[in-house]
C-alpha cells in the first residue's frame, strides 16, 4: 500500500497542540498530592479533508518531584520518575463510543519498550522519553569507590546507571525535567502505523500513583511529583491533488483490520506449586509473564518496574524453577516445560518476540545478565495454534513450581497480546470507527 505520509503524496505536515480541558493546577499544599484523574483532551478536527496522523501523535510533559511535607527539592539521595512514564490508565472515545482502554499503561508500555527498544535507541530517543531502564535493583548512583587498600578506584558492584541518570535530573530543586511520551506506546495508537484514523477524539488519562513513580532510598522522607505540563501535540496531514486521490481511494473507505491489544493481570499467591488460570479471552497470541515480591507496588522503597522471577520470590529468596502455559487444560505450550536450569533457552525464548536474537544489528536492552537479575520474563508464543482453537475464546491455565517456599506472599503478572478487531465504516456519509 502507498504510504500516505510520502513527500509525493502531502504537501503539509503541521503539528498542532491541545491542552487538557480544564486547566492543569499545578499548585499543590504541603501534605497534598496531585489530582491523578480525569485527564480529557477533547480534539474534534470534523473535516476529513485533512485528517490526523494519530500515529506520531505525542504527549509533551514536564514534571517536578517534590518533598511531600514541604514541597521542596528532593535532596540527593532520593530519585524522582521511574524508568517509564506517568500515565497509568488510558481510555479513548471516537465519536462517544470507547474504542480503546489500558488501566495498566504505565507497566505495559514499559515492558514492551524493554522488548522492542535497542540499546543504541535507549541511548539516543529513549532520553527525550525520560527512559533511563535499571542496571541493578538498588538506589546506588554513585559508579566508583575508593580502594583505600590497594590505592585505586574500582566500580561499585550495585552501581545503577538506570536510577544514576534519573537522579541528576530530578534532585535540583529548581529543576523541572520535560520529556515526551510518544502515543504509539498504546497498542491502539500503533495500530494506526498504515491506517489513517478518523478524525473525533476523546482522549482521558489517569496519572500514575506518586509511590510507582518515585524510587528512593530509606532515609529520604516521603515525596510526589508534581505535574507543570501535560500537552496534547497532533500533525496534520494536508494531501496535494494525487494524494486525495490516494486517500480516497485507499484509505476513506470503509474496511476491517485487526491489531495486538494489552491485557494486564495481577494474581496473588502463596504457593511453592500451584497454577492461574485466566478465562474468556480470544486470540491471543503472546503471553508474558513475570513475579514480584508483595509490598514492591505503592512504596518509594522499592522498584516494580525490575522483577523477582529469577533471584528473590518472597521472604526466603525463592525462584521460579518450571513452567508451562495450557490453553483449555488440554494444548501444552511449550511442549518441553520451561526451566531456570537451563536459563539460555528461557532467554531466548523471549528475544524470539522480536527476533532480537537473530538480528545481528538492532541489539536489545535486555541481555543474559540482567535477564537473571533484573527483567525475568516468561514468553509463550501461541500464534502457531490449531486452527480449531486460534480464533475461539479459551482459557490460558500457567502451571509452575517455585524452587522452595517464598515465606510470604508474591505476585504472578502477565502481560496478553491478543487480537483486537477494528473496524472503518461509513454512516451519514461519515467515516467512522468500532474497536
Amino acid at each position: 500500500m502507498t504510504n500516505f505520509r510520502s513527500p509525493k503524496l502531502v504537501k503539509r505536515y503541521d503539528y498542532s497542540y491541545y491542552d487538557l480541558d480544564s486547566p492543569l493546577d499545578s499548585t499543590v499544599e504541603n501534605d497534598a498530592t496531585q489530582k491523578k484523574e480525569n485527564y480529557t483532551f477533547s480534539v474534534d478536527n470534523t473535516s476529513e479533508t485533512n485528517p490526523f496522523d494519530w500515529y506520531n501523535a505525542y504527549l509533551e510533559i514536564n514534571f517536578k518531584p517534590v518533598k511531600l511535607d514541604d514541597g521542596t527539592g528532593i535532596d540527593a539521595g532520593a530519585n524522582g520518575g521511574n524508568q517509564d512514564g506517568t500515565t497509568t490508565n488510558v481510555e479513548i472515545e471516537c465519536n462517544g463510543t470507547s474504542v480503546y482502554s489500558n488501566p495498566t499503561a504505565n507497566e505495559t508500555t514499559n515492558i514492551l519498550k524493554l522488548l522492542n527498544y535497542s540499546k543504541r535507541y535507549t541511548d539516543t530517543v529513549g532520553k527525550d522519553q525520560f527512559f533511563y531502564p535499571d542496571t541493578s535493583g538498588v538506589t546506588e548512583a554513585r559508579e566508583f569507590m575508593a580502594d583505600a587498600t590497594n590505592h585505586t578506584v574500582r566500580r561499585r558492584k550495585n552501581y545503577n546507571e538506570g536510577f544514576s541518570k534519573r537522579k541528576s535530573l530530578t534532585s535540583d530543586a529548581a529543576n523541572i525535567v520535560k520529556f515526551t511520551l510518544p502515543l504509539n506506546s498504546y497498542s491502539y495508537f500503533n495500530a494506526f502505523k498504515n491506517n489513517i484514523h478518523p478524525n473525533s477524539e476523546k482522549i482521558n488519562f489517569t496519572i500514575e500513583n506518586d509511590n510507582n513513580m518515585i524510587h528512593r532510598k530509606t532515609a529520604v522522607g516521603a515525596c510526589k511529583v508534581i505535574l507543570a505540563k501535560f500537552r496534547l501535540w497532533v500533525p496534520t496531514l494536508t494531501f496535494n491533488g494525487a494524494g486525495m486521490e490516494v486517500y480516497a481511494e485507499n484509505y476513506l473507505t470503509p474496511k476491517p483490520w485487526s491489531y495486538l491489544n494489552e491485557h494486564y493481570v495481577k494474581e496473588d499467591s502463596e504457593l511453592t506449586e500451584s497454577f492461574r488460570t485466566i478465562r474468556d479471552l480470544r486470540k491471543s497470541r503472546h503471553v508474558f509473564v513475570w513475579i514480584i515480591s508483595e509490598g514492591r507496588y505503592y512504596d518509594q522503597e522499592n522498584n516494580s518496574f525490575t522483577f523477582d522471577t529469577f533471584r528473590r520470590i518472597g521472604a526466603n529468596g525463592a525462584k521460579l524453577s518450571q513452567a508451562h502455559l495450557e490453553i483449555n487444560n488440554n494444548k501444552h505450550y511449550p511442549k518441553i516445560d520451561l526451566q531456570y536450569d537451563n536459563i539460555a533457552r528461557l532467554y531466548k525464548t523471549l528475544l524470539s518476540y522480536n527476533s532480537s536474537y537473530n538480528n545481528f544489528l538492532s541489539g536489545t536492552i535486555i541481555d543474559r545478565t540482567n535477564y537473571e537479575k533484573l527483567h525475568g520474563i516468561l514468553y509463550f508464543d501461541l500464534r502457531n495454534q490449531e486452527e480449531d482453537t486460534k480464533d475461539s475464546t479459551v482459557t490460558l491455565t500457567f502451571r509452575y513450581k517455585l524452587n522452595e517456599d517464598p515465606g510470604s506472599k508474591y505476585r504472578l503478572i502477565f502481560l496478553i497480546l491478543h487480537e483486537k478487531e477494528i473496524e472503518l465504516y461509513i454512516s451519514s456519509g461519515k467515516l467512522l470507527l468500532k474497536a
